[in-house]
């Protein structure tokens, strides 16, 4: 007997290997993020939506001279995909994994590693891409159980589908149907449409019962074939078929049958093949079970490789634990045992010195994880959280309860048990602190959160935390201040510094009375800062100015000069006209100081100022530009801009303005009016 012909791939799989195999190319060629393979590498990307529209991910078995997608093959005349099939077989290459999601420069990284000259595989594992190495667990000296002799695994796993495919349709060549097996969707349409027959069940039964078996060794190429194809079958099958196939004379469920093909089966498929066995044995499944179930599918089939492969254990294990349960006769002492005692004598844990009760004690994160997963938060649930919150572990609560989406009922159930000012003070008495995991909790907390988090900005010694907690406390707006001001007075000098540069963040300023206490604070560091929020009192501002520049320390000089700038009150010009023409002024702020004073027009002092600084005399030929320095600059700005009606003026602007130095004539240049309301740029 030949083995029937292996159906050809998809359209989009052979495009998809066709783009892969010309980028493969490209990456011997060309080095990592040459635009030539960058292209390449895009081209494949975008085949890969076409390639998963109905499917989260696909695997490429690799042969010799082939790949193989389930019972479908590529056709091995096909130049472009022989040679990569070759090449990726001479490297161990037996599989490769692509699920949605996949990026280029994941991509360009197995490009990459498959390019080089090393003999092990690249290191690329991620959800969206993996290699899998060629795997020869599989193979075998006998036949094993089901096979004939003088038939190779391949020839009597081919055999079985046939007369799988007989017992459904009847003969192959009958009524219309080829000489070949039809594909499993195929068989499983036209069987559907044929009239239920008990002899026809009972042959479909017995040779799926056959296959399990042979499908029992998971890793052998043979069984990779036969499973894809029972797969395919049983996946188009309606519940009630499957229910019927599953279910003996008696009525009862056919364990052997329901076993043997959910561990057959994929994930999902699998999942189904469970309710359809549940409800032949008239068993009710909770929602919250078959929830968690199902999330277990999901990640046994989208998951990253270490968990993927794991959750897939996990589930077909639960799965036979069921179905494998409900065949068992209940005996006496089970149906009215309660809870279980505990263990008076547990065993030595495998971990040495490690205490016994330390070992097995149950973890309450992990308890909290399954009851949201069962989609509720019960007793037990809501113990996890007092629990971990007293044992410091809020941050990974935080971070459980940003897993859950916003309108889920769930995250209104947990809001509450996390976002308490116990939890944050525990998340603040961690070191480090989480500052994400406090940023995003705080706010959840409210009002109770200020006086913790005041305490925590009063005792912080790195600079980036007291940042952060100034920024947060700020967003709770003026609901800070009577706890701030009460721990003004108290404070040390840098508690005092902190609180007023807090309250300038705030909407509103305090009192005046309380920033002008301050602004005179005998300790510069803190009087600095009571000065800037004097400035934020209107009333108070040209009184801040003035007393800013008459402080004996350059830093409140320097407050009171870039206020100055903003906005000059007259009061100051004479402070401001001393330290310029006296030098009192640091040359990094008389740019600023000249801005500040150009605009007072009332003060005949402020025009020779201005005009001994952007102009120089000469010998005979009057004034003309000074040198170009920030100063001279700002000066010529404040004249072009305030003064030039000014007859003394308007010459020298003149002068100015046909200057070779375009940085002079942009100082000089006035602006429009639609510039000085800012609705269109300044020029330059």
């Amino acid at each position: 007997m030949t083995a029937t012909p292996s159906p050809p791939l998809g359209r989009e799989e052979a495009e998809f290997l066709a783009l892969l195999s010309g980028a493969f190319q490209r990456a011997q060629m060309y080095p990592g993020g040459h635009p030539t393979l960058d292209r390449a590498v895009d081209q494949v990307i975008q085949r890969v939506e076409a390639l998963l529209s109905d499917r989260p991910a696909v695997i490429f078995a690799i042969g010799p001279a082939q790949f193989f997608v389930g019972d479908a093959a590529s056709d091995p005349g096909h130049t472009l995909l022989r040679d990569l099939a070759g090449r990726l077989f001479r490297r161990n290459v037996g599989a490769l994994r692509v699920a949605r999601g996949v990026t280029g420069s994941e991509l360009s990284a197995l490009l990459q590693g498959l390019s080089a000259e090393s003999p092990d595989l690249p290191g690329v594992a991620t959800p969206h891409l993996e290699v899998e190495p060629l795997n020869f667990e599989g193979l075998a000296l006998d036949q094993g159980e089901g096979g004939h002799a003088g038939e190779s695994p391949d020839e009597s796993a081919a055999a079985i589908w046939t007369s799988l495919a007989r017992a459904m349709l009847g003969e192959p060549g009958a009524g219309g149907h080829s000489a070949a097996a039809p594909s499993g969707g195929e068989m499983a349409r036209e069987f559907e449409s044929l009239p239920q027959s008990g002899e026809r069940d009972a042959a479909i039964v017995g040779q799926l019962q056959q296959a399990a078996a042979v499908c029992a060794d998971r890793h052998a190429a043979h069984s990779a074939v036969l499973r894809g194809q029972v797969s395919r079958l049983l996946a188009q099958l309606r519940p009630a078929t499957l229910q019927r196939l599953l279910t003996r004379s008696a009525g009862r469920l056919n364990t052997r049958l329901a076993l043997g093909l959910t561990d057959v089966a994929p994930a999902p498929l699998a999942l189904d093949l469970l309710l359809a066995a549940s409800s032949v044995e008239d068993r009710t499944l909770s929602p919250a079970l078959v929830r968690l179930l199902g999330k277990l599918s999901l990640h046994a089939e989208t998951g990253p490789s270490v968990s993927r492969h794991l959750a897939d254990e996990q589930l077909h294990a639960a799965l036979r634990d069921l179905i494998g349960a409900w065949s068992e006769p209940v005996q006496a002492d089970e149906e009215v045992a309660g809870d279980e005692p505990p263990l008076e004598n547990p065993p030595v844990p495998l971990v040495a010195d490690l205490d016994p009760t330390e070992a097995y004690r149950s973890d309450p994160l992990r308890i909290l994880t399954i009851q949201l997963d069962m989609g509720e938060v019960a007793a037990p649930g809501r113990r996890a959280v007092r629990t971990l919150v007293a044992r410091g572990r809020v941050a990974a609560l935080v971070r459980l309860l940003d897993e859950v989406e916003p309108g889920d009922p769930l995250a209104a159930e947990m809001r509450p048990l996390i976002a308490t000012t116990d939890a944050l003070a525990a998340l603040l008495a961690a070191r480090p602190v989480d500052l994400e995991a406090l940023e995003r909790l705080a706010p959840d907390v409210g009002t109770g959160a200020i006086p913790l988090l005041l305490d925590a900005l009063g005792a912080a010694q790195e600079r980036n935390i007291r940042r952060r907690l100034l920024e947060l406390v700020a967003r709770f707006g003026n609901a800070v201040t009577p706890h701030a001001l009460a721990r003004l007075d108290a404070g040390p000098w840098f508690v005092q510094r902190n609180l007023l540069r807090l309250m300038q963040m705030l909407p509103e300023p305090p009192a005046e009375a309380v920033a002008s206490r301050f602004a005179q604070h005998p300790d510069v560091r803190v009087r600095i800062e009571g000065l800037r929020l004097l400035l934020r009192h209107p009333a108070a501002r040209a009184r801040g100015i003035v007393q800013g520049l008459s402080d004996p320390d350059s830093s409140g000089v320097r407050v009171a000069v870039m206020a100055a700038a903003e906005d000059c009150p007259a009061a100051a010009a004479p402070l401001l006209l001393r330290g310029l023409l006296e030098g009192r002024i640091d040359p990094g702020l008389r740019p600023a100081a000249i801005r500040a004073v150009g605009p007072l027009v009332q003060e005949p002092s402020v025009l020779e100022l201005l005009l001994k600084i952007g102009f120089r005399p000469v010998p005979f030929l009057g004034l003309h530009v000074a040198h170009k320095s920030r100063e001279s600059l700002a000066a010529l700005s404040a004249l072009a801009r305030h003064w030039g009606w000014h007859p003394r003026v308007s010459r020298l602007i003149a002068r100015a303005e046909r200057h070779r130095d375009p940085e002079i004539r942009q100082a000089v240049a006035t602006p429009s009016v639609l510039q000085q309301l800012g609705v269109e740029p300044p020029p330059g």
